[in-house]
């Protein structure tokens, strides 16, 4: 493992790096595939920064909340296991095509490089979504992917680009990347 230059800043010690153990992100192997649920508020969490759709923030009173930044998200699973991913509201068009993903249209609705999605221009009206981490139970360790994945596109906001970033974003990733191919392909590898 090839480790950063410990940074240093006049004034501060350095407390060491915190590495996330890796494993293979598939919904056979995080044990997803005998659960395609539905959505519900209640078994999703988002980091909300505007107070948009506050009714929509189940878990902001308890501690499934307090891991998650800005523009982060998990699904809670029934048997314990929890899901997480981040959002990104950009200019780069997307299309999911109804939440099929079909293969033979993935540069419509899969994008490798958060580059790209920052540097789009335009209305930021299109909500991308990431897989991050995996935990198998509420106390257990928060892997990380062992491949890097890419973006998948979940939403257009159209003309209201300002629920994109305040807060929608996240939570239509975790509706459309709960279930069935929105889910296998928020697993897509980076090529």
């Amino acid at each position: 493992l090839n480790r950063p230059t410990n940074p240093t800043r006049e004034g501060y010690n350095f407390a060491g790096w915190r590495v996330r153990p890796m494993m293979e992100f598939s919904e056979s192997t995080l044990g997803l595939s005998g659960y395609p649920q539905t959505w519900s508020k209640d078994n999703v969490c988002r980091y909300n920064n505007k107070g948009y759709n506050p009714e929509t923030i189940t878990c902001s009173s308890d501690n499934h909340f307090f891991d998650l930044q800005q523009k982060e998200y998990k699904m809670l699973y029934p048997n314990g296991k929890m899901l997480y991913g981040m959002s990104k509201c950009s200019a780069r068009v997307g299309n999911n095509y109804s939440g099929t993903y079909p293969i033979k249209n993935k540069s419509d609705w899969f994008e490798p490089s958060t580059a790209n999605l920052d540097n789009a221009t335009g209305n930021k009206n299109y909500c991308w979504c990431k897989a991050t981490g995996f935990r198998e139970t509420e106390q257990g360790s928060l892997y990380a992917p062992s491949n890097t994945l890419g973006w998948i596109m979940a939403y257009s906001y159209h003309s209201r680009a300002d629920w994109c970033v305040n807060g929608g974003c996240a939570l239509s990733c975790a509706y459309y990347t709960n279930v069935g191919q929105s889910r296998r392909a928020s697993f897509s590898p980076v090529d």
